[in-house]
């Protein structure tokens, strides 16, 4: 088994309290409703994680991909 050279964390989180603020991590901050904000994702990979942490209900997803210089390609999912 090859370990993958980059690891995402994608978690599901609900809203406690406090104010959204930009940071040196994120430029932009905004509230979307799920539909919307998987309609805003572009790049395929991302997609799948975060509709992964939607419908996962607790389910731990371990999803593969392989990079290359032109995309990033989803290979394989397993749930625990």
């Amino acid at each position: 088994m090859t370990l993958p050279t980059t690891v995402n964390l994608v978690f599901r989180c609900r809203f406690v309290e406090g104010i959204e603020t930009v940071s040196e991590e994120s430029i932009e901050v905004g509230w979307f409703t799920p539909e919307d904000a998987v309609n805003m994702i572009t790049q395929s990979y991302l997609k799948k994680e975060f509709e992964d942490a939607l419908g996962g209900r607790g389910v731990i997803h371990f999803d593969t991909f392989k990079r290359t210089p032109q995309a990033t390609e989803f290979m394989n999912c397993r749930t625990l």
